[in-house]
């Protein structure tokens, strides 16, 4: 394992530090399925950064899962769609969009984690 310049195996000014990610991002994704489980698993990391529960993050993963299936279906070959993630004070919000379609996906986080 290579040094870095302050001494520390790895360690160093060009860490990620452990802060939670909250702000909003979008991520495009083929429509083919092996892609599109990103655009769900994404989400779900992103309410689970933001403290949400193993079970709030299942829930958005299916649920965007889900409007990225039905989306996809009606998408020419070849197309790609948008999963855009933001949080607010209630919770996660994910625009799921194909074309000129789109789908509205929200988890609310519980109040102990807000």
């Amino acid at each position: 394992m290579r040094s870095k310049p302050d001494g520390g195996p790895g360690r160093g000014a060009d860490r990620i530090g452990a802060l939670p990610m909250s702000d909003p991002f979008t991520l495009r994704v083929p429509v083919e399925p092996r892609f599109r489980a990103l655009g769900s698993e994404l989400a779900g990391r992103y309410i689970e950064l933001l403290g949400g529960s193993d079970t709030e993050r299942q829930t958005l993963s299916a649920a965007v899962a889900g409007a990225l299936t039905d989306l996809a279906a009606a998408a020419p070959s070849g197309a790609a769609c948008d999963v855009a993630c933001s949080a607010s004070g209630a919770g996660v919000e994910v625009t799921v969009r194909c074309g000129t379609h789109s789908a509205v996906v929200r988890q609310v986080l519980a109040a102990a984690k807000r």
